[in-house]
């Protein structure tokens, strides 16, 4: 429930109240025709009975501080809620009371009310939505990782859920050991566009069909992560189908020594792209650009992902 609704039942109802007398600046009654004797004397809240109803929690005759007062315990309990359903109820309550108050102060009145709304907000924001799970996507590493390979590890490995789309690599140096200040990594993932069983029936040479209709893929959501000083942190995106890219088979030190024997200066800092070969029976390629245009500085080339699997030495 968005501050905009909630807030135009807690202050903005003054319009409505705009231009209305307090209870205690009505005047004595005159007779039609006639001109007051004297000053007017303002009716006695007290008496008759029936001239005003008694105090409550929206009553008229609150002081503006009263109501702050009133607002402020209304915020105080929606922030101390831990799940969505304790932020539904508190925000009900907060309605409900507003829309009992006959005369509030507006923002502009109220710095302090407007202060409080934007702490409603905050906290409506914070801890009114429950959070996503992604089934199949691996926790962030523990540890930030020091070099791009793990950090390609830990793009691929545990990946259940969902499909590496995207994987660019920001001012990575020959070593591979990723740079405190420049060196960053993002990573996108969608739906995979897995084949189906063969349908017979399907002529030859045409399309296969996706495995679910793009609409209802949209209506998911995939990570969209970024890497900065060894740390991962991600965004959620409405998911797309992808033709998946595979775990690369050179590690970024191979790209760089291949990089290096076709002239690439070994003292720059490399942005490396991993994409799909150009034809479904080409291996990937990657990326690899060196550009400095203050020192006149322009490498580009394409490299294969055709490199031997390394086999890991067992702990």
């Amino acid at each position: 429930m968005r501050l905009l609704l909630v807030g135009a039942l807690v202050i903005g109802s003054v319009a409505a109240c705009k231009g209305k007398e307090r209870p205690s600046e009505k005047q004595a009654p005159r007779a039609s025709g006639s001109l007051p004797a004297g000053p007017i004397k303002p009716a006695d809240p007290t008496t008759p009975p029936d001239a005003a109803p008694a105090p409550s929690t929206g009553d008229a005759r609150m002081t503006p501080g009263e109501l702050l007062a009133q607002v402020r315990g209304h915020a105080d309990r929606i922030c101390a809620c831990t799940d969505p359903q304790c932020i539904t109820t508190r925000t009900q309550e907060l309605i409900t009371w507003s829309q009992s108050a006959a005369h509030l102060p507006t923002a502009a009145d109220s710095p302090e009310l407007a202060a409080q709304g934007a702490r409603i907000q905050k906290c409506i924001d914070a801890r009114g939505k429950p959070p996503v799970v992604l089934t199949g996507f691996p926790d962030a590493p523990a540890t930030p990782v020091t070099s791009a390979d793990q950090l390609v590890r830990h793009t691929f490995d545990g990946l259940t859920g969902f499909a590496v789309a995207r994987l660019e690599l920001a001012y990575i140096p020959a070593s591979g050991v990723l740079d405190p200040t420049y060196s960053k990594a993002t990573v996108s993932y969608g739906t995979s566009r897995a084949l189906l069983e063969d349908d017979p029936r399907r002529p030859l040479g045409a399309p296969v069909p996706d495995p679910e209709p793009e609409a209802v893929i949209a209506k998911r959501q995939c990570p969209e992560v970024t890497w900065r000083g060894g740390a991962r942190s991600h965004v959620l995106r409405a998911c797309q189908l992808v033709q998946p890219l595979p775990h690369p088979r050179c590690t970024v030190v191979e790209i760089w020594k291949q990089a290096i024997a076709k002239g690439a200066p070994p003292e720059a800092l490399a942005v490396l792209s991993f994409r799909l070969g150009s034809t479904p029976q080409a291996p990937p390629m990657w990326g690899f650009t060196i550009d400095d245009a203050p020192r006149k500085v322009h490498f580009v080339r394409y490299l294969p992902d055709a490199c031997e699997l390394a086999v890991e030495k067992p702990q």
